[in-house]
């Protein structure tokens, strides 16, 4: 919970979007990001249509009104199932403590919460990278050139209109992409502490106190695995409630990237693959794959941590004869486990390697 406010909670609480602060200032604040959304998306698509003459204009504000598809949906998925995310949060609650095992457990669950913290950080430089690109791309490329090409009210050539102009774009592009980082720092965030708890689940299956000489069921076991597996259900169920809020998300998403992909190719083949091109189209195919990386790993990290738990409790002394009710107990546990536990976009595309390699 505390990695979720550091990286996430907080920042959405300046957007007016934390799902654990719904108050009537932070409405106006979101109500205020979104008409501002759909007005700067609007003003893309009227330039697209009517002003812009150069390609390469189009391909950047098509690339622009994706990533404002993308924050838009985001946003308002948000705001409209606050209380489901809310849920989701609180039910961080319930896990395990990283002490509860001994320090053995707790060292492997601070060493995952160390991984998360450096994937986190690394995605934040890799969308801050991108977004510095745009911001300069004035200087590689040279001459009054904007990231967007919007409706303007004075002539863009005056060096004052200019300035006013590109500063304009650039607060509204970092606005834009911090709903976009710190809502994907959250969902990643959540998907962590998931596979934290299964890595919890796995070293109580490890230590169950399973005594062989034991003739008929032992109680005390029976209790403890009961406890396992009700922490089992309530962790598969959490993220089940992920992947329910994350499909329309990761719909959006595709949808980001093949419209970069495919403008930046346009563009770069229909220039020849010139240096100026490459410069221009760099940060956007860096930022929406990367994007897409980092959640097509966690999604496979929790499949493969899901399986593992079947492993974990085949690994445990089930197969004692004398104890019917325990290999009862433990060879549901492995059945169940076994059916991996799958994040997908809509139902059709799971958040897999497979499906990185795909849309890639």
């Amino acid at each position: 919970m505390d990695l979720l406010e550091k990286y996430s909670l907080r920042f959405l609480t300046i957007k007016g979007a934390n799902p654990l602060k719904p108050t009537i200032f932070a409405k106006v604040i979101y109500a205020t990001s979104i008409i501002s959304y759909f007005v700067l998306t609007a003003s893309l698509i009227y330039c697209i249509i009517f002003t812009i003459t150069e390609i390469a204009h189009v391909i950047d504000n098509v690339t622009g009104i994706a990533i404002l598809y993308q924050a838009i949906t985001k946003e308002m998925d948000l705001f409209v199932n606050r209380q489901k995310y809310r849920h989701v949060i609180d039910c961080l609650d319930k896990f395990w403590s990283e002490d509860k095992f001994g320090r053995v457990a707790q060292k492997k669950v601070k060493d995952i919460r160390l991984i998360t913290v450096t994937f986190i950080q690394i995605y934040i430089c890799l969308l801050v990278f991108a977004t510095v690109w745009c911001y300069f791309k004035i200087v590689l490329l040279q001459g009054t050139i904007l990231p967007w090409t919007w409706i303007s009210f004075c002539e863009v050539e005056n060096n004052y209109c200019y300035v006013y102009t590109y500063t304009a774009q650039s607060l509204c592009i970092t606005w834009v992409m911090m709903g976009i980082l710190y809502y994907d720092t959250m969902s990643l965030l959540l998907l962590a502490s998931a596979y934290q708890e299964f890595e919890q689940i796995k070293y109580a299956f490890c230590i169950l106190p399973i005594d062989e000489t034991v003739d008929g069921d032992d109680g005390d076991v029976l209790e403890f695995i009961g406890i396992i597996v009700k922490q089992h259900n309530l962790v598969l169920e959490f993220i089940k409630e992920i992947g329910n809020l994350l499909s329309t998300i990761l719909v959006s998403l595709i949808v980001t990237i093949i419209l970069i992909v495919c403008a930046s190719l346009f563009l770069s083949s229909n220039t020849g693959f010139s240096p100026s091109t490459s410069l221009r189209i760099v940060p956007y195919i860096v930022g929406a794959l990367g994007e897409m990386f980092l959640y097509c790993v966690a999604g496979q990290l929790i499949i493969n941590q899901s399986l593992s738990v079947a492993d974990a409790a085949y690994a445990s002394k089930w197969w004692v004869k004398k104890q019917p009710g325990l290999r009862k107990a433990i060879c549901l546990v492995i059945q169940r486990a076994q059916r991996n536990s799958q994040i997908a976009a809509v139902g059709i595309l799971n958040l897999d390697l497979n499906t990185f390699v795909a849309v890639r």
